[in-house]
């Protein structure tokens, strides 16, 4: 399934991934060498440390590469329908105070909104919606009602 994203956040995510290859990797590596020179590994706390870091460096380094490869530039279009990019403001059934975010991947939020993520249970139900649609999802919680009061760019 590809993943729509700004052309700004796909290349914050292309650098972060270009950085952790070309400089915290071998960083790493090289402070494991180091560290494997001061001997005896089973009692040597900076060996295990430097191994520990290389592990979330790479977990880091595969996430970005998968998210990456399903990943898309998406132009925003002002047509009032909730779709990528755009600011979408909306309700609680029963009366809830209004809420806004910003329906994108968590890299895009900006100008102090959350990211709302389309892959979300309340991102899927809101996809395609227009101002005063109401539409339902399943959370763990429950089922909830919310309902569109405006869509901009």
């Amino acid at each position: 399934m590809k993943r729509t994203m700004s052309k700004e956040a796909l290349e914050r995510l292309q650098a972060e991934l270009h950085e952790l290859e070309t400089k915290a990797r071998p960083d790493i590596i090289k402070r494991i060498k180091e560290a494997r020179e001061l001997g005896d590994l089973s009692e040597n706390a900076e060996y295990h440390s430097a191994r520990e870091e290389q592990g979330r460096i790479e977990a880091k380094i595969r996430d970005l590469t998968a998210r990456l490869k399903v990943t898309e530039v998406g132009e925003v279009v002002d047509d009032g329908i909730v779709s990528h990019g755009k600011i979408v403001t909306f309700k609680q059934g029963g009366g809830g105070e209004p809420r806004t975010y910003l329906y994108a991947e968590r890299e895009e939020a900006r100008d102090g909104l959350d990211a709302l993520s389309p892959e979300s249970p309340m991102g899927k139900a809101l996809a395609g919606a227009k101002v005063g649609d109401k539409v339902s999802y399943e959370a763990p919680a429950g089922t909830f009602e919310i309902e569109v009061i405006d869509v901009r760019t």
